[in-house]
């Protein structure tokens, strides 16, 4: 079996499979410890051959998570790592290195699924776009707070602004109560930023059929703004997968 991890800003997503089926999955607080697995794969411990993570967290918490998987399983862990191009995807920034890996295996997995222009919106705890050439090549992308960091901050900075906690898409028309003239807020300015990658994706490969994909924890509550959208919630981790199987024919 292969337990595979994807290392976020807030929460770790696991999820061990074998090469046919996916056999449990489940996430933890990234600010909480890994011993919190040794209950939930203990039954599959001595199944579990190899280890692989695509992480953004910091060089300690990465170390953390050797130190469990080597003390818990006997085995080290797998980092996929962002390169200049993998197949026909050619990453765009101008340091590649600095691409965060969960975007860039989200990229080179959706790639290989869509084969037209692509716009990626990963709802997360930032809000990433990035944008993909039918070719491959990657033009770049935003970044954006997610939902929860553009509510706590309005909150944190004001006095009277009272917000429900839990965010529901809004219309797009001006709220008649607080709460409500922020979540419509919220979302125009999210429709924007994906307006804004589908326009300039547009620009770029006018004649071209264009998909949309979203992903992240948050992206369920945009699909009724794009129902054209394809919704992938285990994007990056299927991208972890099809980077390591795919790493021997083509250059990571």
């Amino acid at each position: 079996m292969i337990l595979e991890f994807d290392l976020g800003n807030s929460r770790c997503k696991w999820r061990l499979r074998t090469d046919h089926e996916v056999v449990a999955r489940g996430h933890l607080l990234t600010a909480t410890h890994f011993n919190e697995l040794d209950i939930p794969l203990d039954l599959h411990r001595l199944s579990i051959k190899r280890v692989l993570c695509v992480s953004v967290v910091s060089e300690a918490k990465e170390r953390e998570m050797v130190a469990w998987c080597e003390s818990f399983l006997g085995i080290t862990p797998e980092f996929a790592r962002v390169a200049p191009a993998f197949g026909k995807v050619v990453n765009g920034y101008v340091e590649p290195s600095t691409l965060g890996a969960d975007r860039w295996v989200g990229i080179v997995c959706a790639h290989n699924r869509f084969h037209n222009s692509l716009i990626l919106v990963s709802f997360g705890t930032a809000i990433t776009v990035d944008l993909i050439l039918r070719g491959g090549r990657h033009l770049g992308g935003f970044i954006a707070p997610g939902i929860n960091l553009m509510l706590s901050s309005l909150v944190n900075g004001t006095c009277r602004v009272a917000i429900d906690e839990f965010f529901s898409v809004a219309s797009l028309q001006p709220g008649i109560a607080t709460s409500g003239a922020v979540h419509s807020a919220v979302t125009a300015m999210l429709m924007g930023l994906v307006g804004n990658g589908i326009t300039q994706l547009q620009k770029m490969e006018p004649e071209s059929k264009m998909d949309i994909v979203f992903t992240g924890g948050d992206a369920g509550k945009f699909l009724s703004l794009y129902p054209e959208a394809q919704f992938l919630p285990d994007l990056t981790l299927d991208g972890l997968s099809y980077v390591f199987n795919n790493s021997k024919n083509t250059e990571q």
